[in-house]
Parts: C-alpha cells; structure tokens; sequence
C-alpha cells in the first residue's frame, strides 16, 4: 500500500533536515506509544498500540534512519504483534520554498496475518488515519521549534 502528501512548514530546511536526522524526534512523532528505547544514532525501537476493530494489540516496532541526505532521508520500519506484522518505508524529501520547506512524504507500506485479511478497504482507512497522524505530528513539532 502506498500513500503521498506534501504539506510546507515555516521552517528552514535546514531545520527540517536536522530534525528528520534525529531518531529521539521520530519517536516523538509516533502515536500511542507505550515504550521506547533509542539504540543508537540511527536506530529504535519502541512498542505502540495498534489494530483494527476487534483485532488490537500491542506492536514492537523497530525503526532506523536511512540515506541520511542533505535533502531527504528514508525511515524503515518494522514489527509485529496480536494479529499481524508490518513493515514500511517513509521517504521524506524536502525542498527550500521562498517562506519556508515544502516537505513531501511517500509511504510504503505492508501488512500481513490477520490484519491483512479484514479487507483492503479497512486496512487502507486505518492505516491512512495512522499515517496522516504521524505526518500531523511532524508538522506540529516542525512548526513548534
């Protein structure tokens, strides 16, 4: 599954790039977390809850910072839990504009076991809700330095 937005923050890019570059502010951007540990410079991994309808649990889901570039970076991710397992590739690049960094992401995403089975539709609605809460985050916390 594959999601885009774009979305422009009065920030410098800079700023954006150093926040991005940061795996302590990636975990402040991610939703009902229970616990984190940072591992290194690079790497995390931190258990969240998550599900669909009926089928909810707790998720141990490792992250790292990827293709750390002057104009993008490329987060990976993984984990599993009650119900499932999921991984995901988020690819944020962001661009100098005249007031500001106009900062668009592409996610990919899977999903397998019994999560995956409840139906596309299902799955895709809550796994946008998911990600444009994550992407709310960023832009907050952006605006917010």
């Amino acid at each position: 599954m594959d999601l885009d937005g774009t979305f422009t923050v009065e920030k410098s890019d800079s700023d954006v790039a150093a926040f991005l570059s940061d795996i302590s502010n990636i975990l402040t951007i991610m939703p009902d977390k229970e616990s984190q540990e940072i591992v290194d410079s690079t790497n995390a991994k931190f258990r969240a809850k998550a599900g669909v309808s009926f089928i909810k649990g707790k998720f141990d889901i490792r992250i790292s910072l990827q293709e750390i570039k002057e104009d993008s970076v490329r987060i990976t991710g993984a984990g599993s839990g009650k119900g499932g397992s999921v991984d995901f590739t988020i690819t944020v690049i962001h661009l100098p504009q005249n007031n500001g960094t106009e900062v668009k992401w592409i996610l990919n995403l899977n999903i397998r076991g019994t999560l995956a089975t409840l139906g596309s539709r299902i799955i895709k609605s809550q796994a946008e809700k998911y990600a444009l809460n994550i992407i709310g985050e960023f832009k907050k916390s952006l605006e917010a330095m």
